[in-house]
């Protein structure tokens, strides 16, 4: 698919929809991780929290092509080329794409600092991109539509 051409499913979807989707879903990973890891240490909290957050994603992308947050706000992940739900692969690559900078934190200390700067830029062509593709969807070959 050329980035210039939108396929013939694809309904645009609000910046607003996008934005309090991930909101209610980032709200969802917090109280839950929260709730199940109380009492242990920060890493460990972390950790679980990174794990709850990929497995609520990757399974909702899979099965349904979208998080709870994406269900209110009638938004949904779908295949660039086909219109179908993304498969686990796909799925699992946008996931590890849109949370890298989470993830290298969680792997090297270090890296935390640099954490947002890779998160904005896997989000920031959201806003330039005509068919608003972050580079997540990009390297999953997915897309954003409304549902």
């Amino acid at each position: 698919m050329a980035e210039a051409d939108a396929p013939a499913f694809y309904v645009e979807p609000t910046f607003g929809q996008r934005f309090l989707a991930a909101l209610v879903d980032g709200a969802l990973f917090a109280v839950i991780g929260f709730v199940l890891t109380s009492g242990t240490d920060q890493r460990s909290h972390r950790l679980a929290g990174a794990a709850l957050a990929g497995l609520y994603t990757v399974a909702g992308t899979t099965l349904f092509g979208r998080t709870i947050g994406k269900l209110l706000f009638r938004i949904q992940v779908v295949d660039a080329a086909t219109g179908a739900l993304p498969n686990p692969g796909q799925a699992l690559l946008r996931w590890v794409v849109l949370d890298l900078g989470t993830l290298l934190a969680l792997a090297l200390t270090p890296a935390g600092r640099i954490a947002p700067v890779v998160s904005l830029a896997v989000l920031l062509p959201i806003l330039t991109d005509r068919l608003h593709r972050g580079l997540h969807d990009r390297a999953a070959a997915t897309i954003v539509t409304v549902a």
